[in-house]
């Protein structure tokens, strides 16, 4: 034998034993998540499967690896605590057989699956399923094991679509859809609302009646925070309980939980579910009347958007006026002792150089604020036709109600019917009557109907909002005209500007600012939008500006300035 073949041989000799058998070190891997218990499975049964194998094949395990509540979908195998471990036990040479009941013990998506493969194949460590036949060694096995990890996650999407129609069925029939129950009420044995009896020893009430209680004490005048501190001085619990009779002890009531409660929809009798795809308004027994509701929700509106919150000076027109060029709220700032109402696009430009600037130019607040008090005189010259104004678009907006309600029952009465042809496909499936190619081709059709009728709902629900939201805003004005109007001298020699404050955000839904240019020179031009105008008020002007001073972070302008409000109506 030449030297060149013997050379050869020599390399082929460990080549040669590294195919001599091995023993095997078999490891077993479970895993359950939710989904799957209320499939049926369990720990306990796959662990039997994997012991009566041992006893046929008669080998002993080295380790057996369960995850319990780890999710298959979100979760890869490496990142699951005994997932890991057994990872580390194929790296360390401790194992290097790794069985699984099936594959979708290892992942419930093709990716995840294939992950684990690739980890476990770089460590030598062989995947062999118990109850399925896998040889990734040939073309033909890793087709195969690619099309159980589609199967995996396909089966793991159809458990979830059962699921998630299973909880809109009960949130359909008026059941709570699950977590904690809204304070003020509990359940009864059909999972439904009922108002709570349970006592408030501190004042001799039950949850029901201080959720009331709360509501006409805010809508009268007092605050989040103020009601906040009475609940924690009186000693009141701030409990929450839970459909399995659980209850958690707050060590106080918080100011983000008091401002929840007074936003649901639940105290009025109408409560929004959210469902897989859609929301829907449910009944509830009411704990407010919505008037009271209503009061409050344009109260807490108004407040965070004219809150004073950090401002050194009281600004007549704050969180009034917007900028027509950038659409930044404008903000009351001081220069050279001076106040101005300036766009906050450009007040965060001097604080970051790379913001870009707004063109608008300023305007002093004393003109400003004078102008438009002057014209809100004006307009509540007379308070009762002012109010009859308002009431008229009140009717107008309550005689649209009722189309949009009944257009809104239609839709869901279709929405539900396809719900219900989609389950029905699903049911042919399950039951070997269609194909995968014909599932898909109907379900895509279901979905796209379910999705038109989601768009459609969209949109009324918006036009329903915007009518609320309106209806809240004229029945607040009604009340501040009809209690202040008649009194505008007395709050004009005080000097209130809260009241006169109010006034203004009553009468007017905002003030527009914008730089105009006529005549080579720059102005700011002020657009008044009213809320309900009056039958005989029109476009007009309501004041001039003084020039404005050339001052540091300002734009000069050598011209006075006229201001025009042009009356439009919102």
């Amino acid at each position: 034998m030449s030297r060149r073949a013997t050379s050869l041989t020599r390399r082929r000799r460990p080549e040669l034993l590294d195919l001599q058998p091995t023993e095997e070190r078999p490891g077993f891997y479970a895993r359950l998540s939710g989904a799957d218990d209320a499939e049926g499975n369990s720990i306990q049964g796959q662990l039997g499967l994997w012991r009566a194998h041992c006893a046929r094949a008669g080998t002993t395990s080295v380790d057996e690896y369960v995850d319990e509540e780890q999710s298959g979908y979100y979760l890869d195998l490496h990142e699951r605590p005994d997932g890991r471990r057994a990872i580390e036990d194929a790296a360390s040479g401790r194992i290097n057989v790794l069985y699984v009941p099936r594959l979708d013990r290892l992942g419930r998506t093709s990716l995840g699956i294939l992950g684990a493969w690739k980890r476990l194949d770089k460590l030598g460590c062989t995947l062999r399923s118990l109850t399925e036949p896998i040889d990734t060694s040939t073309p033909q096995g890793l087709l195969f094991f690619q099309l159980l990890g589609n199967m995996a996650e396909f089966d793991r999407n159809m458990i979830v679509n059962k699921l998630s129609t299973a909880r809109d069925r009960e949130r359909r029939n008026g059941r709570h859809p699950g977590g904690p129950i809204p304070y003020g009420y509990v359940l009864d044995s059909e999972r439904r609302y009922q108002p709570s009896t349970h006592p408030v020893g501190a004042l001799d009430l039950t949850e029901a009646e201080l959720v009331r209680e709360l509501f006409e004490r805010v809508a009268g005048g007092s605050t989040i925070v103020a009601e906040v501190a009475r609940l924690n001085a009186l000693g009141v619990p701030a409990v929450t309980r839970y459909p399995d009779g659980k209850e958690r002890l707050a060590r106080a009531w918080m100011y983000s939980r008091l401002h929840q409660m007074l936003h649901r929809t639940i105290y009025r009798g109408a409560r929004v579910v959210s469902l897989s795809r859609d929301e829907i308004d449910l009944e509830a027994p009411a704990l407010v009347d919505p008037a009271t509701f209503a009061q409050i929700a344009a109260r807490l509106t108004e407040n965070a958007r004219t809150a004073p919150r950090n401002t050194k000076h009281e600004y007549l027109l704050r969180g009034l006026i917007r900028c027509v060029n950038c659409g930044h709220k404008v903000s009351g700032v001081t220069r050279a002792g001076r106040q101005y109402y300036l766009c906050g696009r450009t007040i965060s430009s001097e604080h970051n150089p790379k913001a870009q600037r707004c063109r608008t130019l300023s305007s002093r607040v004393d003109t400003l604020d004078a102008a438009v008090w002057a014209d809100c005189r004006e307009y509540l010259r007379d308070p009762e036709r002012i109010i009859r104004n308002h009431q008229v678009t009140h009717r107008k907006l309550q005689a649209e109600t009722p189309g949009l309600d009944a257009e809104a029952s239609a839709l869901r009465a279709s929405q539900a019917e396809a719900e219900r042809t989609k389950q029905r496909v699903l049911d042919l499936y399950e039951l070997g009557r269609l194909s995968i190619e014909e599932i898909d081709e109907r379900l895509a059709r279901v979905e796209a109907t379910l999705a038109d009728i989601q768009g459609r709902l969209g949109a009324i629900r918006a036009r329903q909002a915007v009518a609320d939201a309106t209806e809240r805003q004229i029945i607040s004005a009604v009340r501040l005209i009809r209690e202040m109007g008649t009194d505008l001298e007395q709050i004009e020699a005080e000097h209130d500007l809260e009241k006169m404050h109010r006034l203004i955000a009553a009468v007017y839904v905002r003030i527009e600012m914008e730089t105009v240019e006529a005549n080579g020179e720059r102005g700011v031009h002020c657009t008044v939008v009213r809320r309900v105008p009056t039958e005989d008020q029109g476009h007009g002007h309501i004041g001039n500006t003084t020039p404005q001073r050339n001052v540091p972070n300002m734009t000069a302008t050598p011209a006075p300035l006229e201001l025009i409000a042009a009356l439009a109506v919102a």
